[in-house]
């Protein structure tokens, strides 16, 4: 009896650490998308930019031209990147069965959609 309670000590204190690292794993996996979801368009860019830098209601008018010009950029460079993952969809089709090609609109579909039954994945209002 008296071998067997600091075993189960340890194994009890193993298991909330296991616990706590698999809830704690998931919620920095969500922020970390939350935060790059918030970058994709031009405001939300900004913001986060703003935020990082702490800036003051000055700065950031200081910096509002050059911010605009590189949210431009940004914003460009999301757009070009989900022409290519169109494109390299377009060309897989042909050569994936149908329960292929749905797991992979799953994958690079709209959020809200979820690939699933989407008729207008081009101009999808979550991929705008």
């Amino acid at each position: 009896m008296k071998k067997s309670k600091p075993i189960l000590v340890i194994v009890g204190t193993l298991l909330i650490g296991f616990v706590l690292g698999f809830f704690v794993s998931g919620y920095l996996t969500q922020h970390k998308i939350k935060t790059y979801m918030r970058c994709a368009d031009k405001e939300g860019f900004t913001t986060m930019i703003y935020e990082r830098i702490n800036a003051s209601a000055e700065l950031k008018q200081k910096l509002d031209p050059i911010m605009q010009k590189y949210s431009e950029k940004s914003t460009a460079c999301l757009n070009r990147h989900k022409a290519i993952i169109d494109s390299l969809h377009m060309e897989l089709e042909p050569y994936l069965s149908s329960e292929q090609n749905k797991k992979l609109e799953n994958c690079m579909g709209c959020k809200a959609c979820k690939g699933e039954n989407c008729d207008n994945k081009k101009k999808c209002h979550t991929m705008e």
